[in-house]
């Protein structure tokens, strides 16, 4: 062994051990579930998360015992310089990994991690972790189909922790924060490391997965919140307040968006990224011209464009607050709880606005029921879809969020899925989130309701030129050859 390598080994050892002391107490609560040594534990997560992005040094930050709805229970690890994971202590798997969070300015994470007794859950319902209490199924666990799935699937750490190869591949990240961290006088060793420039590469991906990627911020992918949309309702009000149809018509969304201000819109959002892929990549026509001008913009987000641009693509328009508030109001008449036929009926109704009777659409929309959602075709097909997730046996009337009428309604989760990895066992997705572009999701977790999907339909007709390269504008198709 090389001194380095040794003064490497016997520090690495030293960080471990000062973990384990200083989280005692939330140790603790982990070691009766483990099977393992709690050292190995942590090497087995630090380098599970670090064969998803080698660029990266991970260290585990923070560490907490978490249950879901079946009281199933989970490690849920945060890392230096960013990421993290959530693994089974049933099987050991990584169910969900983010390995580009930033945990450190996350609102969830701070108030999960706020000291040692805070909650945590991992809500089965939205598929996301949470503080909030959320709905127990203890006493339904004759419908525990995640254990059932999670029992079907089981991993041996030590495998990770054998593995040589990764293991160098670290040591070797290791050296090279080191450098780092010399050559810039600092002592924070993830100085020149930016989350934001990294683009994880799945076994099986959509064709131009990195627009899904590299559509991090909100004005990307046409993020909103029925607040958000309250306010530019409010504004558009005011700005047309002498037109009475107008202000009779915001005054009707303004209300919706009270109604369900505590409710989310992430299917709206997920149709709304279906239909820009289709827009952007698949064939021309699929938004009308009129469409075009009311929901695209000249991008203005310098930090954005950055990213863009850093990684050798073309930069995307903005979207709106009206594409996704449209979509919702307009075409989906302000409904939150929906079925596949409905958003398929939305999803349709938007394209064939301004659009002559009987013409064919560019693309077609599809659905998909419970027992019939498999992701992973669409994408070894190369088509994106939307699954919405719900595990059962949640009923469609849940106890987790009451609108303002004093009614219960579900409140599962929607996301993009664009690829496959681990043997079609692990989703890659777009949360729909600001920041979750590059999320992995197990197929063990999977007890979705519904799933949209878009094919193209017809000869193929090539795009409109909505991305810029320099001075120039381009298709999707060539925005990636720059």
């Amino acid at each position: 062994m090389l001194p380095q390598d040794a003064i490497i080994k016997k520090a690495e050892t030293e960080r471990v051990d000062y973990f384990i002391k200083q989280n005692s107490h939330k140790i603790s609560q982990i070691t009766p579930y483990l099977k393992h040594d709690i050292k190995d534990y942590i090497k087995y997560l630090e380098l599970r998360i670090f064969r998803y992005n080698k660029q990266a040094d991970y260290e585990i930050k923070d560490i907490k015992l978490v249950f879901d709805n079946f009281k199933n229970p989970y490690i849920l690890a945060t890392f230096e310089p960013i990421g993290f994971i959530l693994v089974s202590l049933i099987n050991n798997e990584d169910v969900l990994v983010d390995m580009f969070a930033d945990t450190a300015n996350n609102k969830i994470f701070s108030k999960i991690f706020a000291n040692d007794n805070s909650k945590a859950s991992f809500d089965l319902e939205s598929l996301s972790l949470t503080e909030k209490e959320i709905i127990s199924l203890e006493n339904k666990q004759k419908d525990n189909q995640i254990l059932k799935n999670l029992k079907t699937l089981q991993i041996d750490i030590n495998e990770t922790l054998n593995d040589e190869k990764l293991k160098q591949e670290k040591n070797m990240m290791k050296k090279i924060s080191l450098l780092k961290t010399r050559a810039n006088h600092q002592e924070d060793d993830w100085i020149n490391y930016d989350p934001n420039l990294q683009l994880f590469t799945a076994e099986k991906e959509l064709p131009y997965a990195w627009w899904f990627k590299l559509s991090k911020g909100k004005r990307f992918f046409g993020y909103q919140e029925q607040a958000t949309l309250k306010t530019h309702y409010l504004n558009l009000r005011l700005e047309n307040q002498n037109n009475p149809e107008l202000v009779k018509m915001y005054d009707w969304r303004i209300a919706k968006c009270n109604e369900f201000i505590n409710a989310g819109l992430c299917h709206y959002i997920g149709l709304g990224m279906l239909l820009l892929y289709s827009e952007y990549f698949v064939k021309y026509g699929v938004f009308s011209d009129q469409q075009v001008q009311k929901y695209l913009y000249e991008n203005d987000d310098d930090i954005g464009k950055y990213l863009f641009r850093k990684n050798h693509f073309g930069h995307p328009p903005l979207v709106t607050a009206d594409f996704v508030g449209d979509l919702w109001l307009k075409h989906g008449k302000g409904a939150i709880f929906t079925t596949s036929l409905y958003m398929k009926q939305v999803a349709e109704s938007f394209i064939k606005e301004n659009r002559p009777q009987g013409e064919e659409l560019p693309i077609t929309i599809h659905r998909r029921s419970t027992g019939w959602i498999k992701p992973w075709k669409w994408i070894r097909d190369g088509y994106p879809c939307m699954v919405f997730g719900l595990t059962l046996p949640f009923d469609v009337k849940s106890i987790d969020y009451k609108n303002t009428k004093g009614e219960d309604d579900m409140q599962g989760h929607a996301i993009v899925v664009y690829g496959t990895h681990d043997n079609d066992t692990k989703m890659l997705c777009h949360y729909g989130w600001n920041g979750s572009s590059q999320v992995l999701l197990s197929r063990n977790l999977a007890g979705q309701l519904w799933l949209i999907g878009v094919k193209r339909q017809g000869k193929y007709k090539t795009p409109r030129k909505h991305f810029t390269i320099g001075k120039f504008k381009c298709t999707g198709w060539e925005a990636d050859l720059c």
